[in-house]
């Protein structure tokens, strides 16, 4: 039980680091608005909320009885603290890169508020198997509550860009199915970023 708070701590703040990197470069780096208040509200309200909740239901990690319990609980550890660290600095990396890749087509908005929502659901996908490697896990991936909380956000941002009411109401424009699944593969990319960071860290 307490990994699993100690996992959706993580997720949460990997998730803000992400937002606030990413807002503090697009300062730096002078652009304009890259996020809207209503834009951050979605992100925080769909991506905090359901698989936030969903990780007090992750597998339960076997490698954690071999582990001799310390002294003193520490909620967060170094290596937590600087997974965190990491995974905020590779989501907003993404969010910032993703920005320019599409800013030519006048959809740099859509892509970084994109961006930000779906690198979440795979943040998720780590902190659910515990860090544990996804070929040798996939099976935990099979479980109904991993489904819902996975592709919810996928869902819920796909209609949002693929109606013009909708991506109005956000200030983005609207996108084909091709450039949203261009998203989903940039987003995916924050995988191989979580992959070095846990070699890096020593986590697994």
């Amino acid at each position: 039980m307490i990994n699993s708070i100690k996992n959706a701590i993580k997720y949460l703040l990997a998730c803000n680091v992400s937002e606030a990197i990413a807002l503090l470069i697009g300062l730096i780096l002078g652009l304009p608005t890259l996020f809207y208040p209503i834009q951050l509200l979605y992100i925080n309200l769909v991506t905090d909320g359901l698989p936030a909740l969903m990780l007090a239901f992750s597998p339960r990690d076997t490698g954690l009885m071999s582990i001799t319990p310390e002294k003193e609980m520490v909620l967060l550890k170094s290596k937590d603290q600087s997974y965190i660290g990491a995974v905020g600095f590779v989501g907003a990396i993404l969010v910032i890169v993703s920005y320019f890749i599409f800013s030519g087509q006048k959809l740099g908005g859509a892509a970084a508020f994109s961006i930000l929502t779906i690198i979440q659901s795979f943040v998720f996908i780590d902190l659910w198997l515990s860090h544990r490697h996804i070929h040798e896990s996939f099976k935990h991936l099979l479980s109904p509550l991993f489904f819902l909380a996975f592709i919810l956000p996928l869902v819920l941002q796909f209609i949002i860009l693929s109606h013009p009411v909708s991506a109005g109401i956000f200030k983005i424009l609207p996108v084909s199915t091709l450039i949203y699944f261009e998203f989903v593969g940039l987003s995916m990319l924050v995988l191989t970023g979580i992959f070095f960071v846990k070699k890096v860290i020593k986590i697994r």
